[in-house]
């Protein structure tokens, strides 16, 4: 998941507007998650609707799914 973390966190580096950067910010989140960093993958999909309003329902609602999943605050 160390690798995948990088790769998505560069992805929205160098291309924060492309079509799928909502989708590399949620797997983003999910990497986080499953490398234990509890409190960086929380904040990086509660900031996925505020980053990308315009995201797919489906994205935001596996967003929200995953930090009820993980207990975020």
């Amino acid at each position: 998941y160390q690798g995948a973390a990088q790769d998505f966190a560069e992805l929205l580096r160098q291309y924060p507007d492309a079509p799928r950067a909502p989708e590399g910010m949620l797997k983003l989140g999910l990497s986080l998650l499953a490398l234990g960093q509890i409190q960086e993958g929380c904040v990086t999909l509660a900031a996925l609707p505020r980053t990308f309003p315009n995201a797919p329902a489906s994205i935001n609602d596996r967003a929200r799914a995953e930090r009820q999943n993980a207990a975020c605050a």
